[in-house]
C-alpha cells in the first residue's frame, strides 16, 4: 500500500528594490562551537511554533557536528582542500541540511554575501511552508564577518526585542536582477543573531522574529507543540538527521502501479485496493512523525569514507505519535508484523519494489513508549541500503508499514 505524498516545496517569487544597510552598534556574538548544545530538542526550540501538514509544511533537524565526531572526522577549515570537502560531503550529504545553504552554500560567492557556509554549521533546524521558511543553525560563525557581509548586501537592522535582525528585501521577494538575490532567492530575506550565537534567516520577517522570541523565552516553540514533543522526546539521543511530517503525510492510498507496470486488469485492482484499505485500517491513526537516522557509517555504494568496523553503522529511525497510550500499543503490533511479513509495494520502483521489509531491515525493534502515545521503530540496514531510505520511500508513498486510514 502506498501513503500519502507530501507537496513539494517552492519558495514565492516577486521583485523588490534592495534597500540600504544601516549599521548599528552590537556586541561581538560567541557563536556555539561544535561540541555546544544541540540536539533534536534544542533546535527545534529555537524555532516558532507553526504548524506542520498545513500547506505541506514540514520540519527537519541536521547534527553534521555529531556524524562527524561518529566518524571520527573533524570539518574542513577554510584551508580545507577539495578532498577533505569531498569527504565531508560524503560523511554528511545525505543529512537533513538547510535547503538553499546545502544546495549552494559550499561557493566562495555565498560565503562573501551572508558571511557563511555550509561547512561552518554544526546543527541546524528548518521549518519549511511555502512560501514560509524559517532556519536556525548553531555553528562555527564569526559575528564580525556576518555582519560585514550583510553590510555589503544590502541588509539594513530590523528593530525587535531580543537578539539582532536585519532585512534585504520584503517577505517572499527576489531581486533576479542582484547576484546575491540569485544565490539566496527569498530565502535569507531576513537574517537574525540570537544572544546565544545562534544563526537565524527566513523568507519572512515574521519568520526571524518568531524563532528570536522562541529562543528568548518569551513565545513557545516548535518543540513544545503538543503532537511534537512527546516525539522528540522519545528520539534516540544519537539522531543526526530527521524530517518531521503531519500525520497525514501517512494516509494510505492504493497503490495503483501495479496497473501502470504490470498491466494489472481493473478487477484485480479493485480486489487488491479493498485488502490494502482493510489493512490500513488496522494501524491506529499516526497524528505526527519523524522519519530520521543515527550517526555511523553507511555501507555499499554510499559507504562513509572511513573504517566501517571502527565505528558504530547507522540505523534507520520512525517514531510516530497516535492518540493514546492504547493506540500505540496497538500499533507497535501491527507496525513489527508487518515489517516481519510485509514487502515493499511496486510504487518503491526499481530493485526494492516487492523486496521484503525483513530483507531491507534484518534487525527492527518497535517498541511503545510505556505511558505515552508514541512508538519508536529502530531499523538495521541491509548492505547498500542508504540511512535515509524512510524519508525517500515516504516521498515516493511507498512507507507501507506505516499506512493508516480512518
Amino acid at each position: 500500500m502506498r501513503v500519502s505524498l507530501v507537496p513539494m516545496l517552492v519558495l514565492a517569487l516577486s521583485l523588490l528594490l534592495v534597500r540600504p544597510f544601516v549599521a548599528v552598534s552590537a556586541p561581538p556574538v560567541e557563536s556555539p562551537s561544535a561540541a555546544a548544545s544541540g540536539g533534536l530538542a534544542e533546535m527545534l526550540g529555537r524555532l516558532p511554533s507553526l504548524p506542520l501538514g498545513e500547506d505541506g509544511a514540514i520540519a527537519t533537524y541536521a547534527s553534521p557536528a555529531a556524524q562527524l565526531a561518529a566518524l571520527g572526522m573533524t570539518p574542513p577549515g577554510a584551508t580545507a582542500d577539495e578532498a577533505e570537502r569531498a569527504a565531508w560531503g560524503e560523511a554528511v550529504g545525505r543529512l537533513a541540511l538547510p535547503q538553499q545553504v546545502r544546495d549552494v552554500g559550499r561557493t566562495p560567492e555565498w560565503r562573501d554575501a551572508f558571511g557563511f557556509d555550509v561547512f561552518q554549521i554544526d546543527q541546524s533546524a528548518e521549518y519549511l511552508a511555502p512560501p514560509l521558511a524559517v532556519t536556525a543553525v548553531r555553528g562555527r560563525f564569526d559575528s564580525d564577518e556576518l555582519r560585514a557581509a550583510w553590510e555589503r548586501s544590502g541588509y539594513e537592522p530590523l528593530d525587535v526585542d531580543a537578539g539582532e535582525a536585519y532585512a534585504v528585501r520584503g517577505d517572499f521577494e527576489v531581486a533576479l536582477s542582484d547576484p546575491v538575490g540569485r544565490l539566496a532567492m527569498a530565502y535569507l530575506n531576513v537574517v537574525g543573531l540570537a544572544d546565544d550565537g545562534t544563526l537565524i534567516f527566513s523568507s519572512a520577517e515574521e519568520g526571524v522574529r518568531g524563532a528570536l522570541a522562541a529562543i528568548d523565552g518569551d513565545a513557545d516553540s516548535l518543540a513544545d507543540q503538543v503532537d511534537l514533543a512527546p516525539i522528540v522526546d522519545a528520539a534516540p539521543s544519537d539522531l543526526v538527521s530527521a524530517l518531521l511530517v503531519d500525520g497525514s503525510s501517512f494516509l494510505a492510498v492504493p497503490d495503483a502501479a501495479g496497473v501502470a507496470l504490470e498491466g494489472e486488469d481493473p478487477e484485480a485492482f479493485a480486489t487488491r485496493a479493498a485488502e490494502e484499505t482493510y489493512e490500513a485500517t488496522r494501524l491506529p491513526g499516526i497524528t505526527a512523525g519523524l522519519l530520521g537516522q543515527t550517526a555511523g557509517t553507511v555501507t555499499g555504494e554510499n559507504a562513509t569514507p572511513t573504517a566501517e568496523d571502527e565505528f558504530p553503522p547507522a540505523r534507520a529511525v520512525a517514531v510516530v505519535a497516535s492518540e493514546d497510550p492504547d493506540a500505540a500499543e496497538t500499533a507497535a503490533g501491527v507496525i513489527e508484523q508487518r515489517l516481519a511479513d510485509q514487502a515493499l509495494p511496486a510504487g518503491a520502483g526499481g530493485d526494492r519494489a516487492g523486496r521484503p521489509w525483513a530483507e531491507l531491515f534484518p534487525e527492527r525493534t518497535v517498541r511503545a513508549v510505556p505511558g505515552e502515545a508514541v512508538v519508536v521503530i529502530e531499523l538495521g540496514l541491509a548492505e547498500g541500503v542508504a540511512p535515509s531510505i524512510l524519508q525517500t520511500l515516504l516521498f515516493q508513498r511507498a512507507l507501507g508499514f506505516l499506512a493508516w486510514s480512518p
